[in-house]
């Protein structure tokens, strides 16, 4: 498929990057974004796979994100200084204190509004990372001050914040371990960036409450799978959700088939080399329905799409994944999907 075929009015956005682990989590983050079509200057894994990541893309770009070093520019953005002074010390000696952690690592965006936001909090002890839930209440009033604080400092830049018993460390260098943690929960920092370049308003959310637990298969009665751009894009197959799929079918679990699909669901399962007997209901989803409706207790719902994840996690209480967290999918006798 040539360039100019492949464009068709999505935004081209290059990454500058080096070949750092951080660089490789980021773009491993996109790798399922139909967002933009990726320019990337290199990587350290194969992405021939993947539909919108290219190598010298010949297109002028709309966007431009540089890694280097750990650190994240955005749009060619000068980065402001921020330090200790501008917070108050009390409120986060006290969400430390709240946590029961050696250290607290705040993720904050200024977005394209200059409007500050925590996208992402994570606790941290000796080698251990977990991400916390940052609109939990006993959290939320602590964190809604320090974005108070912040506004207007700066926009479309991310920073971190580390929180000691010793010190606080304001900078706008970032860990690839807590970006990994944070994506396995649902908050994929990457394409928030990105989301943010096209501005639009951000708010995060802890969708999987913990890792041992959610990530295993085999406790859920069902499975519900989505179909445009979890199983197919743009007419070609998605091989690691399929995989998925397939082993889960051979593991003898209840699979369903939720979608709002406009074509003929047959035909495009076919086209991908998708038996339909592989699922024991396919459910057609109207555009005033909500697939929340359709899930039954004690599931697991896989989409593409945000507002469906969210609609499923909070209103029918079942855990929800993006594409990007399949490789996090743990069960016994069976290898983990895909982990770089």
């Amino acid at each position: 498929m040539s360039d100019n075929n492949m464009r068709n009015n999505i935004p081209v956005c290059k990454i500058e990057n080096d070949t750092s682990e951080f660089s490789t989590e980021f773009i491993w983050s996109l790798r399922y974004s139909t967002h933009c079509i990726y320019d990337i200057k290199e990587t350290n894994f194969d992405f021939s796979d993947y539909k919108y990541l290219f190598n010298d893309f010949s297109e002028t770009p709309d966007f431009l994100i540089e890694i280097k070093n750990n650190k994240i520019k955005i749009n060619n953005t000068i980065a402001n200084e921020i330090n200790s002074d501008m917070l108050s010390e009390n409120y986060l000696s006290r969400l430390l204190k709240q946590e029961n952690n050696d250290e607290i690592s705040i993720y904050l965006l200024f977005d394209f509004n200059s409007e500050c936001k925590v996208i992402g909090l994570l606790g941290v002890n000796r080698n251990e990372i977990k991400c916390l839930d940052h609109n939990a209440d006993n959290v939320f009033d602590v964190l809604t001050k320090i974005e108070g604080q912040l506004n207007g400092v700066m926009c479309n830049n991310l920073v971190n914040i580390r929180v000691s018993k010793d010190e606080i460390i304001i900078n706008h260098e970032c860990c690839y371990k807590e970006f990994r943690c944070l994506r396995s929960c649902g908050i994929n920092i990457p394409l928030i960036l990105v989301q943010n370049l096209y501005k639009r308003k951000i708010k995060t959310y802890k969708f999987i409450k913990s890792i041992e637990s959610d990530y295993n298969i085999e406790q859920y009665k069902s499975i519900f799978f989505d179909l445009d751009e979890t199983l197919v894009w743009q007419g070609e197959p998605i091989p690691e959700s399929i995989l998925l799929l397939k082993r889960l079918h051979d593991k003898k679990l209840e699979i369903n088939l939720l979608t709002r699909h406009k074509k003929d669901i047959h035909k495009t399962l076919k086209s991908i080399n998708v038996d339909f007997n592989l699922f024991n209901k396919i459910i057609k989803v109207e555009d005033d329905e909500k697939k929340s409706s359709f899930i039954t207790p004690n599931s697991l719902f896989v989409d593409n799409e945000f507002p469906e994840r969210f609609d499923v996690r909070f209103k029918a209480n079942t855990v929800s994944l993006d594409l990007d967290q399949l490789e996090f999918v743990e069960w016994s006798q069976i290898e983990r999907v895909n982990i770089i």
